[in-house]
């Protein structure tokens, strides 16, 4: 019988490797495109034989349908969590204005590029799963109508021509252009549309989306376990480039089970120069640009204040892809305001060894937790980030594809670096 790998039982190991699979097909459509894709491909991705791959999905038009089905499941959870304690129609409809475009800044492709691929039959059952949107979007305008809040008119057609509207901003968003400043220009559209004066004269509702969303997008990024991520660190060998014993880390993970989070050695024992090499990207070792000798310089600011044990948790870590395209001046304060923290250096690569995958070309993050402070009390305008080398320049060809730790300029932007942020860090027994 295989081993279990998944899960304790059967049922969780289905649900894992069926979720396996599903990451790595939309692994693989970003890499290669839709006619690139093959079974083969996906199967050695999630470390499964082709033929497990069609005893859950006969061709890659059913995988292409059932990850659309899950992200929709996971968009809406999202929107039920965030609609959930707001009773006024005018905020629950600008919240899913809102969640719907920065859930499109994040996605390469759009939904009808690919239907026009499949066939009649599975373009037809593709597009349903964007019916449960449309349901809620009419939903939302039939109470704001029964309300007296929106004018009256046929709440279906409305709820069409929403989307319709939404949809139209989606090649902007998909080209780089920020999340806020296109929420600037749709919103009041659709409020106007509704018979809304805008803007509002209540109190505005809190930015959220722009790291809600993140933290709901991030969730095909679950960490493993705290006792297997333990393993994982002694496996590579930290544990003995921080002086630690095995069981060392394995009591610190003990006394962690209670949480959920990113098992974290403490930078001053496992800084970014001893760690960086054990990243590993399609079989390339990580490494440190060499204009960056000073890396370990590089420490926690205010807003990342780390404990002082030798181990500790990370809470709800996220790549930030909702935040691509901001400025690291411009980032840092949309972190704070939502009572987050971004990462750290060291944390960076230490999510990255639990979970490989989290780098993918053209979504990389940025670690502004870290910054390196001049003599005279300033900050160097360089901030750390990691990315995949094309194997350019002074990175070397040998390089190309492998694990990059590197520097961008504290006030420029990239579309393809997010910035990486977690809830807050649990100090264990030392």
């Amino acid at each position: 019988m295989p081993k279990l790998t998944g899960g304790a039982t059967t049922a969780e190991h289905k649900i894992a490797t069926r979720e396996a699979m599903l990451d790595a097909f939309i692994h693989e459509l970003h890499e290669q495109g839709w006619q690139n894709v093959k079974l083969q491909t996906v199967a050695q991705a999630a470390g499964v034989s082709r033929t497990a791959v069609y005893n859950y999905f006969p061709d890659k038009s059913a995988l292409l349908l059932a990850w659309s089905t899950r992200e929709m499941d996971r968009f809406l959870l999202l929107a039920e969590r965030e609609l959930a304690d707001r009773e006024n129609s005018v905020d629950r409809i600008e919240i899913l204005v809102k969640l719907t475009l920065v859930e499109f800044s994040l996605q390469r492709f759009t939904g009808i590029a690919l239907a026009e691929l499949l066939s009649a039959q599975d373009r037809e059952n593709f597009l349903e799963h964007i019916v449960p949107l449309s349901d809620l979007v009419e939903q939302l305008v039939q109470e704001g109508i029964d309300a007296g809040t929106f004018v009256d008119s046929d709440a279906g057609a409305t709820a069409q021509l929403i989307l319709a509207c939404v949809e139209s901003r989606r090649p902007m968003l998909m080209a780089g252009d920020r999340v806020d400043s296109v929420v600037a220009t749709t919103v009041p559209f659709i409020m106007r549309a509704l018979g809304v004066s805008w803007p509002t004269s209540s109190p505005p509702i809190p930015p959220i989306g722009l790291l809600t969303i993140g933290r709901i997008a991030g969730m095909h990024f679950d960490l493993p376990p705290i006792d297997q991520q333990a393993e994982r660190l002694i496996e590579l060998g930290v544990h003995e480039m921080a002086g630690l014993s095995a069981g060392d880390v394995r009591a610190a993970a003990a006394a962690g089970q209670g949480d959920v989070g990113l098992l974290t050695v403490h930078e001053r024992l496992a800084p970014a120069s001893v760690l960086a090499s054990q990243l590993v990207h399609k079989n390339k070792r990580g490494f440190i640009v060499v204009d960056m000798a000073d890396v370990d310089l590089f420490a926690p600011t205010e807003p990342a204040a780390l404990p002082d044990t030798a181990m500790y948790l990370l809470g709800e870590v996220d790549r930030g892809d909702h935040l691509a395209n901001w400025s690291p001046d411009e980032a840092l304060p949309a972190i704070v305001e939502a009572d987050r923290t971004p990462l750290t250096l060291t944390e960076g690569i230490h999510w990255l060894l639990q979970r490989p995958d989290v780098l993918e070309r053209g979504k990389c993050f940025m670690t502004i937790g870290s910054r390196l402070r001049k003599p005279d009390g300033s900050f160097d305008t360089r901030t750390p980030a990691v990315w995949i080398s094309n194997g350019t320049g002074r990175d070397g060809k040998d390089n190309r594809n492998a694990p990059k730790v590197g520097w961008c300029w504290w006030g420029n932007r990239h579309t393809w670096l997010g910035f990486a942020s977690a809830s807050d860090r649990i100090p264990l027994p030392n």
